[in-house]
């Protein structure tokens, strides 16, 4: 049986535009969760132009212009950032744990979080400045500087041993001399 154009809006068209609607206003407002943003705007978010282009679709003032629309756009950004910086942050962690500090690296312990639940549920306008920091910091880290910090964390005895045993920086520029001198001659 054929449904009427009428019926098509009702049951189609006005459920999608509220739905719609609902969106736009909680990424201009900042409050759509990054789970909803990684659904959202996971086909284009590493497209700065179509990302633009979409959020300034959603602006309503018809200027697509508005402050919110970079905003958001560099939220958006800066969130895809974080996720491609886990990795790095897990090895930051893994080696501040070995070397028992925590107090600095807050932030990227919040990295690190980014497989939780509670995580994905913040809002867009949450990430704080040392969070970001941090992430681009981390994002840029190769894949052979994380494997090097696990190394390093993998070091942990010698270096406490390290920390107690050599009380000032000419002793510690000996040591690394000697043990560079020592490596080299294992080479030979």
């Amino acid at each position: 049986m054929p449904i009427t154009l009428d019926e098509l809006v009702n049951l189609v068209m006005e459920p999608v535009f509220g739905r719609w609607n609902r969106i736009c206003k909680r990424v201009r407002k900042g409050e759509i969760s990054l789970t909803e943003v990684k659904q959202c705007f996971r086909n284009i978010s590493g497209d700065r132009e179509k990302l633009n282009l979409e959020l300034r679709l959603m602006d309503s003032s018809g200027a697509g212009r508005s402050k919110w629309v970079e905003e958001r756009c560099r939220q958006i950004r800066l969130y895809n950032t974080l996720n491609k910086a886990v990795n790095a942050a897990r090895a930051v962690i893994c080696v501040c744990e070995r070397l028992n500090v925590s107090e600095p690296f807050l932030a990227v312990a919040e990295i690190c979080r980014q497989d939780s639940d509670d995580f994905h549920m913040q809002p867009l306008s949450s990430l704080t400045p040392g969070l970001v920091s941090a992430g681009q910091f981390l994002s840029d880290m190769t894949q052979e500087q994380i494997r090097c910090l696990h190394q390093f964390a993998s070091c942990g005895p010698l270096i406490k041993w390290v920390r107690k045993e050599i009380k000032e920086w000419k002793e510690l520029e000996t040591f690394v001399e000697l043990a560079g001198t020592r490596s080299g001659a294992e080479g030979d």
